[in-house]
């Protein structure tokens, strides 16, 4: 496996992106052609567009040198193939039949690092998603708070005061809110995840040249 100084970075930038897109037309298509506006659902939604649009900015970042991208994003595949080594040794895993030139996930995580291991590059665990979001977008709050939705975890989706629709009090006045378009939350969730989606795109154009 040769490593390049750009090659590497390519695939999982535009990836990324793709999906944060992927996530954000489903979302406008969800509200516009089925007219639902979910309670909760559309924080998933936009947690997808934010994690994805911070990772392409992440790989992408233009103060590093060519090389420090490649070796970013080298790390960031490795811990990819991690990933799906550990999912193929899953019991009830379904996984895909290998074409001839095919190779398992745990195969080509070692033929990397081996690569890796030959070109002296350091092998390092990659950035989480929340500091990702931090460090490109300064969003970590909001990246934390879609997987508090995201996850079901309750301090999420509690407020002081009734917002939205579908609030009921306790007995020390803490509401369960079930949100609506109108809530601040959905505001700002779909502000800066759009506004996140085309930054992103913004950077992958300078990238490539288009712009």
């Amino acid at each position: 496996m040769a490593l390049s100084s750009g090659r590497e970075v390519w695939p999982l930038a535009s990836t990324s992106w793709a999906v944060a897109f992927d996530h954000a037309y489903t979302w406008l298509a969800l509200v516009t052609r089925a007219e639902l506006q979910p309670s909760w659902t559309h924080y998933t939604l936009a947690r997808a567009i934010l994690e994805g649009s911070a990772t392409t900015l992440w790989l992408l970042d233009d103060a590093l040198t060519s090389v420090e991208r490649r070796d970013r994003a080298v790390n960031f595949q490795l811990l990819d193939l991690q990933h799906r080594a550990t999912y193929e040794k899953a019991p009830g895993a379904v996984v895909p039949a290998l074409g001839p030139k095919g190779k398992p996930g745990d195969k080509r995580r070692d033929d990397l690092r081996a690569e890796m291991k030959r070109l002296g590059i350091l092998v390092e665990t990659p950035t989480g998603p929340t500091r990702r979001c931090e460090e490109t977008l300064r969003l970590g709050w909001l990246y934390q708070l879609l997987s508090a939705y995201a996850h079901g975890q309750q301090w999420s989706s509690v407020r002081g005061t009734p917002e939205g629709i579908g609030a009921i009090p306790n007995r020390r006045g803490i509401y369960a809110v079930a949100v609506s378009a109108d809530d601040q939350m959905t505001r700002r969730a779909v502000t800066e995840s759009v506004g996140a989606l085309e930054t992103a795109l913004a950077r992958l154009e300078k990238y490539t040249g288009y712009r």
